[in-house]
């Protein structure tokens, strides 16, 4: 797999958000399709069991792409980090075919590449990051419910 960092064809990275662990190391990842927003749900367990969770919430989404780590030629500076893809294409595309629309809008291109899963591309008009309570183990089965 050849993976390019950095700016790729005038596009720049600018970071939003750093995951505070590896993602290698979350136990699930979650995404859900709410309509016009998208939500991204990492769940990550320390060594002691302690739960910690994370909910990426992007609102006015136009459009989304995941991509799997294995067809990638660059992950655009967002390994376990958000970022805003400054000069994007995907985003000049969007504002070529419909003008009036995209005014409205003001789209701005976000991504995330979550170790072992994808590169998740967003085509929204802002995002927030939430700490979400902790997820406690049930008694006695050993699995975990939120």
């Amino acid at each position: 797999m050849c993976v390019k960092v950095g700016e790729v064809d005038n596009m720049k990275s600018e970071k939003l958000w750093q995951l505070p662990v590896w993602s290698k190391e979350l136990a699930e990842i979650r995404a859900e399709d709410t309509g016009i927003d998208f939500r991204l749900f990492m769940l990550h367990y320390d060594e002691k069991d302690s739960a910690r969770q994370w909910e990426l919430h992007f609102s006015d989404v136009m459009g989304y792409r995941k991509t799997s780590e294995h067809f990638l030629s660059s992950i655009l500076d967002a390994y376990d980090t958000l970022v805003e893809v400054k000069g994007s294409e995907w985003i000049r595309k969007l504002k070529y075919q419909n003008r009036r629309d995209f005014e409205f809008w003001r789209l701005k291109h976000f991504a995330i590449f979550l170790h072992g899963c994808a590169l998740y591309e967003f085509a929204a008009r802002n995002y927030e990051v939430h700490e979400l309570p902790p997820v406690r183990p049930k008694q006695g089965d050993g699995t975990h419910e939120g």
